[in-house]
């Protein structure tokens, strides 16, 4: 799980180390990936982190990629970065796919751009194991960051998802 936890932090690093890097070269006074106190939009990204939750604990593997936009990526650390769902698949898969782990999050907080098509969320999760005898031992507490893409249909799908260890 220590292989996990590592790769999760250092995907995480570089979604953050981006993040701030692109606020740093927008121009002063643009809007169009301000980001705002919209309160309905904000509402519905967590919203719909939430379903991505509640999804992937009911359906495993399948609810996960469910939420992924096509074009979706997954920054796996020590691996290539996984484009689209087939290699979304691959990464996930071992985690995923063993129905005595568990994973749950909760988002915390949600901003979404100016522009209403890009947003993001920030949470914490974990990652658990069910004994033979029901119990569960935590293996690795998170914190996350994904990064939401508005479709054109108006849902909401993960473009970005990465998760670093949370001490």
């Amino acid at each position: 799980m220590g292989d996990l936890a590592a790769s999760v932090f250092a995907v995480l690093l570089a979604v953050v180390l981006t993040t701030a890097s692109l606020g740093a070269c927008a121009p002063k006074g643009s809007a169009k990936h301000a980001y705002v106190a919209d309160r309905t939009a904000q509402a519905e990204l967590m919203d719909a982190d939430r379903a991505f939750a509640e999804d992937t604990g009911d359906r495993g593997i399948d609810g996960w990629l469910d939420a992924f936009a096509e074009d979706g990526v997954e920054l796996p650390v020590g691996e290539p970065i996984a484009k689209g769902k087939a290699a979304i698949r691959a990464v996930v898969m071992g985690l995923l796919s063993d129905p005595t782990n568990k994973l749950r999050w909760e988002p915390e907080s949600a901003s979404v751009s100016a522009s209403g098509d890009l947003g993001y969320t920030l949470g914490h999760a974990v990652v658990s194991k069910v004994g033979p005898s029901g119990g569960e031992a935590v293996l690795a507490k998170l914190k996350y960051v994904t990064v939401w893409k508005r479709q054109p249909d108006g849902h909401w799908r993960v473009a970005v998802e990465v998760g670093t260890a949370d001490p």
